[in-house]
């Protein structure tokens, strides 16, 4: 019997035991301090017409389609009814990289993703909004933030541009109008698998025309910048 009580009594401080140390890591797990954009996104100038327009996008209930509507604020055109600010449209994010750091010492690369839901619109794993929280035309910042924590961001720069977008040149791979170094370095950036290229992207990224996108063609670019 005192065996028995002895082995009862065993096992139940070896539960509690187990109950604090499953406490204590439960508690530790590690909270965001920080976001640090590593990659800016491929676009970075966005023209009326092409990449926005005056108006918001309106769904009339939660079963409708979206629909334009006519108005003052600028939105995108892209993705209606997706995003996190959905009546603004979605930003092209596309090469986004962020690093977020934790409380508990470790950090996470994320590249920016979207998932298209079932009823057709979309979500992303990195969110973006424009500081203080319209767009405008000119230079200004978007914030990236994390749904785990919105208070910690980090903000890059975009051009929106009242005006109709130039032809593209070849090797223009982020559509700036412009051929230059930042266009090599996202082609560099996407053979080592820190960048992605959309469909579009790859047509000007083919500089040698071999249907692979890689350091040749970054060279070709960077050759182009310079007159070569």
């Amino acid at each position: 019997m005192k065996l028995s009580i002895k082995i009862l009594s065993v096992l139940v401080a070896l539960v509690m035991v187990f109950s604090v140390c499953g406490g204590f890591s439960a508690g530790a797990a590690g909270k965001l301090t920080s976001i640090k954009i590593v990659t800016e996104p491929n676009q970075l100038k966005f023209y009326k017409g092409s990449d926005w327009d005056y108006g918001k996008w309106n769904q009339p209930d939660d079963f409708s389609p979206w629909e334009w509507v006519p108005g003052s604020s600028i939105s995108f055109l892209r993705n209606p009814g997706s995003g996190y600010y959905q009546d603004a449209g979605m930003i092209n994010a596309e090469g986004l990289v962020i690093e977020a750091s934790y409380s508990d010492g470790t950090k996470k690369t994320i590249k920016y993703k979207e998932t298209k839901k079932s009823d057709g619109t979309y979500s992303q794993n990195i969110i973006l909004s424009p500081e203080k929280g319209i767009y405008k035309v000119g230079k200004m910042k978007v914030e990236v933030w994390l749904l785990e924590d919105y208070r910690y961001y980090d903000t890059y720069e975009i051009e929106i541009i009242n005006g109709t977008k130039p032809t593209r040149e070849m090797g223009d791979i982020n559509n700036d109008s412009k051929v230059n170094s930042r266009d090599a370095l996202i082609l560099l950036q996407y053979s080592v698998g820190l960048a992605t290229l959309d469909k579009t992207q790859k047509q000007y990224a083919d500089m040698n025309g071999d249907k692979k996108y890689n350091s040749s063609d970054a060279l070709e670019v960077l050759q182009k910048a310079v007159g070569k």
